[in-house]
């Protein structure tokens, strides 16, 4: 694309409902733009020193993702409005996990103090150097454990008899730090399980489950609806494991949040 010497291009939550991100797809948001430092400002217009070329999405300029994530909450009011009861920064760590998922490289740059930055750095210092979620399911469900006391490691991989397995969650048991290796005594197995994703996969789902028992791991299998319908079941389910394995209670038990 040739550079174009004044863009002023579409960002912030309306960008990341045009480029499909978890989180501001199916809303309607409204328009800010931004433009290099140095060009033409405005109300609605964010200008940055960090400046990436824009694409073409339907038709209209819009900012890079790595852009339009630090400009995600510019704006506190406009992630007020939706209907749908994610929170502000819940929403924003769901468009950077997607972000992540996708080959983006999502950082905020130390010199960076632009409205929105803050908001970003928080929920880049959550994950860390932790792998992205991958999907808009498993980004609610770590939301929720975290949100009743939980902080689990995820996208674990398990190798049983020379065969890796991945997992999605890993709640430790007693283990500080994310061990290189998991054995049974480091970790809680949860996998999120759904019958969009796993219909064409019992099978192999289940000689997976039977190889963990094989192998000494603890292990359950949470579905997204019960997650957000029922999430006291839930938490029984996963304080009932805890014990079983012999691990602490979590400190912390809310059941005031529903996804």
């Amino acid at each position: 694309m040739a550079r174009l010497k004044h863009p002023v291009v579409l960002t912030g939550p309306a960008a990341a409902a045009a480029l499909d991100l978890d989180g501001f797809r199916g809303q309607l948001w409204k328009p800010r733009f931004s433009a290099p430092y140095g060009s033409r400002g405005g109300q609605e217009i964010l200008r940055t020193r960090h400046w990436v070329e824009p694409s073409v999405v339907a038709g209209e300029l819009v900012a890079a993702i790595p852009l339009v994530l630090r400009h995600l909450n510019a704006f506190p009011e406009d992630l007020k409005s939706p209907s749908d009861g994610i929170s502000p920064h819940d929403r924003v760590e769901l468009a950077t996990e997607h972000a992540r998922r996708l080959g983006h490289i999502v950082q905020v740059p130390s010199c960076a103090h632009g409205a929105g930055d803050e908001m970003l750095r928080l929920v880049r210092r959550l994950s860390g150097m932790e792998p992205p979620t991958e999907s808009f399911a498993e980004t609610r469900t770590l939301q929720w454990l975290r949100s009743v006391g939980l902080h689990p490691w995820r996208q674990l991989g398990i190798s049983i008899s020379g065969k890796t397995y991945r997992v999605d969650f890993g709640l430790s048991l007693g283990v500080k730090f994310r061990p290189a290796l998991l054995l049974p005594q480091h970790a809680l197995i949860i996998d999120l399980d759904s019958q969009q994703f796993h219909s064409e996969t019992f099978e192999a789902d289940n000689r997976r489950r039977n190889a963990f028992d094989r192998a000494g791991f603890h292990h359950i299998a949470l579905t997204p609806r019960e997650v957000s319908n029922h999430p006291e079941r839930a938490l029984a389910t996963i304080q009932a494991a805890i014990r079983r394995a012999g691990g602490a209670h979590p400190t912390k038990v809310s059941l005031t949040r529903r996804l």
